[in-house]
């Protein structure tokens, strides 16, 4: 009998080192890979999720946490400043680079490293195939192509997160974050891209339409933006959110005459007077008379007016009634714009530009304003219509012998 027990013990014993090398003792668990991931040990994070992972393929947790723990080993933030400059020129000194301030901040780019990110995307990929209906998994898909500016990719998680879940909720808005992401991060065009189809899968919600007619605007299709713009303001003619929006947009689309109009209808929704002075602002461009009489009223002082905004009414009053290129303008305009009143000093320049395009300091002021809001198509019109030689006068028609 003792022979018989010792027997049976050894063979336990050898059935349990099998068992652990076949790997079927228990392995990490999601939460203990995104605890390391935590605590930045990211390669032990890395090394047990990919354990876990081999011995249960088919858990789409332990694929998360595994591409998690990849993405965050790969991913790294670079500070760049966008200038286009000649490389001779800079060396030879007649060019300078961008200065680097509060005001002036470097460009944040987000870089990964291509064999982690493919590892990480192939996970996240097989977890979405294991659980197509979870939006959580679908939403990670598209926010880590989306955050590496792999716009095909993300592109096709959009299209597929709308194929596979209701349209129901907040599933438009959550979607088109991505598009406005990619905008914020200085690629309006890839964000148009990724805004299209939610654009098109609701075609109702004034919010996403007018997210994608701004940032069309950025992009530098106006036409298509306009279109947008509208279509939103038919869908919603009295919600602030929106109207503001909208009327941000034109304003850096120089289409002065529908700010206006916009603004007045902001002002009709909240009764605000600053939406009203907004209005007041935008007739400089294109209506002076009309700017001036608007301004002189919101300027004039009264008990239950907003000081500073009857300050800032007296000034833009002062602005519409110089001459439209006179210095004290361009100096007006960049006192808005050191404020962070920059739609309001648009038209002044504006104004100032069609009156004389030479005027330099107007155009590199406008420029850098419509810069700072990410329309860099407006900026760089703005730079090439100043840069453009004058018309040459026609000569009259010969008088006829």
């Amino acid at each position: 009998m003792r022979h018989r027990n010792l027997a049976g013990v050894r063979i336990l014993l050898v059935i349990a080192a099998c068992s652990l090398l076949l790997g079927a003792a228990p392995g990490s668990t999601p939460s203990e890979i995104q605890a390391l991931v935590k605590e930045g040990k990211l390669d032990d994070a890395i090394a047990k999720g990919r354990a876990a992972v081999q011995a249960k393929p088919s858990d789409p947790e332990l694929r998360m946490a595994l591409a998690h723990a990849l993405a965050a080993k790969g991913r790294s933030i670079h500070r760049v400043v966008s200038a286009t400059v000649d490389g001779k020129d800079l060396l030879e000194g007649k060019v300078a680079l961008p200065a680097i301030d509060p005001e002036h901040p470097p460009k944040a780019e987000v870089r990964y490293d291509p064999a982690l990110f493919e590892e990480a995307v192939k996970n996240v990929r097989e977890a979405v195939k294991l659980s197509p209906k979870r939006a959580d998994l679908r939403f990670e898909e598209c926010y880590l192509l989306t955050d590496a500016g792999d716009v095909d990719g993300a592109l096709e998680a959009v299209k597929g997160a709308l194929g596979a879940l209701p349209h129901a909720g907040p599933l438009g808005s959550d979607l088109a974050a991505f598009g406005v992401e990619r905008a914020k991060r200085g690629d309006p065009r890839g964000g148009a891209v990724l805004l299209q189809p939610v654009t098109a899968a609701f075609p109702n919600d004034p919010a996403i339409a007018v997210d994608y007619g701004y940032i069309l605007g950025q992009a530098g299709r106006k036409a298509d933006a306009l279109k947008e713009l509208d279509r939103a303001f038919k869908l919603a003619p009295t919600d602030p959110r929106v109207l503001r929006r909208r009327t941000t947009a034109l304003m850096l689309l120089r289409e002065f005459k529908r700010a206006r109009a916009s603004w007045q209808a902001a002002f009709e929704a909240t009764r605000a007077d600053g939406e009203r002075l907004g209005a007041a602002a935008a007739a400089i461009a294109f209506d002076t008379k009309t700017a001036i009489s608007e301004l002189r009223e919101l300027g004039a002082p009264a008990a239950s007016a907003d000081a500073a905004l009857t300050e800032l009414a007296s000034e833009l009053f002062t602005a519409a009634s110089a001459p439209a290129a006179a210095k004290q303008n361009v100096a007006a305009a960049k006192k808005l714009a050191d404020d962070k009143k920059e739609l309001l000093a648009l038209p002044i320049l504006h104004r100032a530009l069609a009156a004389d395009k030479g005027l330099k300091e107007a155009a590199a002021l406008m420029a850098g304003i419509e810069r700072n809001f990410g329309f860099s198509t407006a900026a760089d019109e703005i730079l090439r219509d100043a840069a453009a030689p004058p018309a040459a006068p026609s000569k009259p028609a010969p008088k006829p012998k």
